[in-house]
């Protein structure tokens, strides 16, 4: 399943998003959900620990000057990838 995140990791419950997940999913943060994405941000390092390495939509953390701050540990993407994500995920949750 693809997960997409697009809330401040401040305004998201993050453990259930833990709970639910499976090693074969993906996470998207997308919108404010880039936040997450961050250098030391603490949901980045449970998904890390959960063994999940998520995805960052670009434009969007380009669009909040947060770019040069992500975690080296993410997978950047474009809005492309984002389309090969849902092709190869036939479920998708939008998690707000």
């Amino acid at each position: 399943m693809l997960y997409t995140v697009s809330q401040s990791p401040f305004r998201t419950d993050i453990q259930s998003l833990l709970n639910l997940l499976s090693p074969e999913d993906d996470i998207l943060f997308t919108e404010d959900g880039v936040i997450a994405a961050t250098e030391g941000n603490p949901l980045l390092q449970a998904l890390i620990q959960s063994g999940h390495i998520p995805c960052v939509l670009r434009e969007d953390a380009e669009a909040r000057g947060l770019l040069p701050f992500l975690s080296d540990k993410v997978r950047i993407t474009d809005y492309t990838g984002f389309v090969e994500l849902t092709v190869t995920h036939t479920q998708h949750f939008a998690w707000e």
